[in-house]
């Protein structure tokens, strides 16, 4: 499975993966920060990246909500958006052999939502 993690998880979550042997990028390794989701949302699904964020708007807002779908975006939503880097290190571990199975078989563009403690991923309409 190959991860994106957008910039508003730190990258030291990429980089921990990245020590334990997954293939996980975060969004200044590629881009410059502060790059509109509109220029790196076809990067991610173009290189069948799974996209983790806790950005909300992204599935809202038409334009990325479009994205999403044309570029065929694998997404994870971590739910807290105001949680500590830890927090979203536990929540990411725990969830993680759920988040694996979905990117196996899910097929894309696909959105779930990782609850505040990990232990739930949950389904998301993007239509």
């Amino acid at each position: 499975m190959k991860c994106f993690f957008d910039e508003n998880l730190g990258k030291q979550l990429a980089l921990g993966l990245q020590g334990f042997g997954e293939d996980a990028i975060h969004l200044t390794e590629k881009f410059s920060p502060g790059t509109p989701d509109e220029d790196w949302l076809p990067f991610v699904g173009g290189q069948s990246y799974i996209l983790f964020t806790v950005d909300k708007r992204i599935r809202r807002r038409p334009l990325q909500k479009q994205l999403l779908k044309d570029y065929k975006v694998g997404s994870i939503f971590l739910m807290g958006k105001s949680m500590s880097r830890w927090n979203y290190i536990r929540q990411v571990v725990r969830a993680w052999d759920k988040i694996e199975r979905i990117a196996e078989r899910e097929p894309r563009p696909f959105a779930f939502q990782v609850n505040r403690h990990g232990t739930e991923v949950t389904k998301i309409q993007l239509d």
